[in-house]
């Protein structure tokens, strides 16, 4: 019986550029590299690209793709994707990355993944071996990492439990230095001796520097050949995660012997259940009973939790990570209380707070995004506007004081009125949406959430009607039998009880 040949899968060479020394490429890289297949490059920044050019090797990168994501994660997803789709179309091709094809890089696990994967793949993975930054920096500093050694990503940076030497790979940035002392320093004292190792095994570039942890951001020529370790025996406190048995219980739900219903969610079917829960946490605190805010809270940790819970399945990020991410922010945008500036006003704060916010999203995206993109997409209209309206007072853009808001509630109420008597429906929708527009504005300058008000008049609304509805029910009547005088009148008695 004839057997129809299996399609020979695409051939995926993942090779490492090593530290940044040519010389240090081993014979079957160099080989590869010059054998004229198809090179792709995950970036060009790497001192060994130079060597590639004056050999004559002709390579396609992956720096635009930089720009273009909204994050490292779909970052490193796009390239894989990328990658794949080449491979099966050319049938074999070449991917370099710096250092070690194997240490700290996302998109070779992805490979690996892909290649390993179930339901079978189109692509075969052949990894070759390089000399990768742990060599040369700890070569650099003399240290042997088989006596204990933590190595982590700069940018994944996670506390870890016990006091060893850390090396911290791929800083990047001053700025991405700035972040990670914040974050060391909430477990390591302030004076703790570190040492930035930059270019380790570049003839001529390799630099070391020892200083205290507290002067970590001060060096500018922080980038991506640069790490930093950090001794062991300096641990102010172990790092203990308390959420740690809420953690175990959604795992537990969302584990193959869990809830059914547990296990089918996920982050757009829960989207519901966090307004709700934001809600009745509000509802508890207008209550003022401790023991149902407590429980309401809970709920909506639990949703938290839940949605960290999913995105550690795929490995995008755990609980530890959204607590960690929220500690930096606090820490980073309150220069006032961690840092050395000093604020006179809240005011101040808040507009301290926004530049900060612009500053992180052009650092990440490396160019200019609109202060209002995104802002309070989902969030109810009126809670909207006033969150706009918050964003553009942080950068200056506000009346000085209430009375300009009123003044313009007043003129967007004439404008409504003019256009309700020309007839006009399109214009009057509009200068509807200007005239709360307004109110909310006026709202905010007068201290009042114009959401949490607008409530407190629908329930006092509801609570008045239904007094209106039992009495007229214990007179044997219906209220759509009630003319309007004798509706206002049970209106006026609701009031007064």
């Amino acid at each position: 019986m004839e057997t129809i040949a299996e399609k020979p899968k695409a051939v995926i060479h993942l090779l490492g550029l090593g530290c940044g020394n040519s010389a240090d490429l081993t014979l079957k890289t160099v080989e590869l590299l010059q054998s004229g297949l198809p090179v792709f490059l995950r970036t060009v920044n790497h001192p060994t690209v130079s060597w590639l050019r004056e050999q004559g090797v002709v390579f396609t990168s992956f720096d635009s793709f930089y720009q273009e994501a909204e994050n490292f994660t779909s970052l490193y997803q796009d390239i894989a994707t990328k990658i794949i789709s080449e491979a099966v179309k050319l049938g074999e091709l070449i991917y370099g990355v710096p250092g070690h094809p194997l240490v700290a890089e996302q998109v070779s696990q992805l490979l690996l993944a892909e290649e390993k994967a179930p339901t079978g793949s189109p692509i075969e993975v052949r990894v070759y071996s390089a000399v990768s930054a742990i060599e040369g920096i700890t070569t650099a500093l003399g240290i042997d990492p088989a006596q204990g050694l933590i190595i982590q990503d700069a940018l994944a940076y996670k506390e870890v439990a016990g006091d060893m030497p850390q090396l911290l790979l791929q800083v990047y940035s001053p700025l991405v230095a700035a972040d990670l002392k914040l974050t060391l320093m909430a477990s390591y004292p302030d004076d703790t001796p570190v040492t930035l190792v930059r270019a380790a095994g570049i003839p001529q570039e390799e630099t070391i520097v020892n200083l205290p942890l507290h002067e970590l951001d001060h060096i500018p020529w922080i980038d991506h050949l640069t790490s930093i370790y950090i001794p062991g025996g300096n641990l102010r406190v172990p790092a203990v995660v308390a959420l740690d048995p809420l953690v175990a219980v959604m795992e537990q739900l969302r584990g193959p012997e869990g809830c059914p219903w547990d296990q089918e969610q996920d982050h757009f079917s829960l989207r519901p259940y966090c307004i709700e829960e934001a809600w009745e946490v509000v509802t508890a605190i207008e209550g003022g009973v401790s023991r149902e805010l407590v429980d309401e809270l809970g709920d909506l940790l639990l949703q938290i939790a839940f949605h960290a819970c999913i995105a550690a399945e795929t490995g995008e990020f755990d609980l530890a990570d959204v607590v960690t991410a929220i500690c930096d922010k606090m820490i980073r945008r309150h220069p006032h209380v961690f840092g050395e500036l000093h604020f006179d006003s809240s005011a101040q704060v808040l507009q301290s707070w926004e530049q900060i916010k612009q500053a992180e999203r052009a650092e990440v995206a490396q160019e200019w995004q609109p202060l209002l993109q995104g802002v309070g997409e989902g969030m109810p209209a009126l809670s909207r506007a006033r969150k706009i309206q918050e964003k553009v007072a942080g950068v200056g853009f506000d009346w000085r004081d209430a009375s300009g808001p009123a003044a313009k509630v007043r003129e967007e109420l004439m404008e409504l009125d003019a256009a309700l008597v020309a007839n006009d429906p399109i214009r009057g929708e509009q200068e509807f949406g200007d005239l709360l527009f307004s109110l909310v504005n006026w709202s905010r300058h007068v201290h009042i959430d114009p959401e949490l008000a607008l409530l407190g008049s629908c329930r006092e609304f509801c609570e008045r009607f239904f007094k209106m509805e039992k009495e007229s029910l214990t007179s044997g009547e219906n209220l759509v039998d009630k003319t309007l005088s004798e509706l206002d009148a049970l209106w006026e008695r609701a009031k007064k009880r």
